[in-house]
């Protein structure tokens, strides 16, 4: 079971209980690809040094190989897994998500469920990272693809699907559901994906210094409002994680949802509390498991003395 969060800012709102644990947190930004990139940015700082250049270096290959100038470095590679859509390339468009069936009516359900899917494109990506024979092309492919589906993974609402009268076939996540947020008409879904935030921030890649120190002003801001026991921060089971989310879908991000009807002030902060805070946890464990697969990486020696002296951006 997950143990308490602990917070070092006062709390001043509700807490939640969710899978035993106490969960208490504080204001949040925006998901989406700023989220995306918040998840890797604190995900990179818990990297040792040698990881960090490694995987600048893969990045810096993935992004001249593309090309692809918006994904130079692995905090902006995190959106390049939804980069593929604006380009009409679905054919990973299930890898996204895992949409568990939540059927509180007891509805009789005959769809199926995707074999291909975020649990299992994570466990593959993980899979080609361990192979020591795999090419630089084949590598740099995974851990992108990985930094974006294991962040995937920690939204609630990319976990499940809610079976009902209204919504026989399922609600997608929420993607089938309209509310309104203050005066704005929205997906249930995406309004997750922007932690219930009416105007999240837009960043345009590549980054500009100004947009890269806000980024990591905000990580800062994450990092040190939250606390998590080690055992939470090392838990990279992508079955436990979709369990997680699966609960706080069922405990937070369904309760208070009518259709068409305007969402309340505390559900609004509570949905901004709950995201921010598996946003943060979810960083540090796709840290911990990228020590683990870069650390069976080798990249060449060459590239680094590169790296070395080019001086990049992302150097902390």
């Amino acid at each position: 079971m997950p143990a308490p969060v602990s917070l070092r800012l006062p709390l001043t709102a509700l807490c939640l209980l969710v899978l035993s644990s106490a969960l208490c947190v504080t204001e949040v930004l925006g998901w989406g690809c700023v989220g995306h990139m918040l998840f890797a940015e604190i995900a990179r700082r818990q990297l040792d040094d040698k990881n960090k250049e490694k995987i600048q270096v893969m990045a810096a290959v993935f992004s001249d190989n593309g090309p692809f100038p918006t994904s130079p470095d692995m905090v902006q590679a995190a959106c390049w897994a939804d980069d593929v859509k604006l380009w009409r390339q679905y054919a990973m468009r299930t890898w996204h998500y895992y949409d568990k069936v939540y059927n509180p009516e007891n509805i009789n359900i005959t769809d199926p469920v995707d074999t291909v899917n975020a649990l299992t494109a994570s466990r593959s990506m993980v899979t080609s990272l361990k192979n020591p024979k795999a090419p630089l092309y084949l590598l740099n492919f995974a851990w992108v693809n990985l930094v974006h589906i294991f962040g995937d993974l920690h939204q609630p609402l990319h976990t499940i699907s809610r079976y009902s009268a209204t919504y026989p076939h399922g609600d997608q996540g929420g993607n089938a559901v309209t509310v309104r947020a203050g005066r704005r008409k929205v997906k249930l879904h995406a309004l997750w994906d922007n932690i219930c935030t009416a105007t999240p921030p837009r960043y345009q890649r590549p980054l500009s210094y100004t947009d890269l120190f806000a980024l990591s002003a905000t990580a800062d801001r994450l990092l040190e409002t939250y606390t998590f026991s080690e055992k939470l921060r090392t838990l990279v089971s992508v079955k436990a994680i979709h369990e997680e989310s699966y609960m706080f879908a069922v405990n937070s991000s369904y309760p208070g949802v009518t259709p068409g009807a305007t969402l309340s002030d505390a559900y609004l902060d509570q949905c901004k509390r709950v995201a921010e805070a598996r946003l943060t946890l979810g960083g540090y464990r796709l840290g911990y498991l990228l020590n683990q697969l870069l650390s069976g990486i080798n990249v060449d020696e060459a590239a680094l003395e590169a790296h070395r002296a080019a001086r990049p951006k992302w150097s902390a």
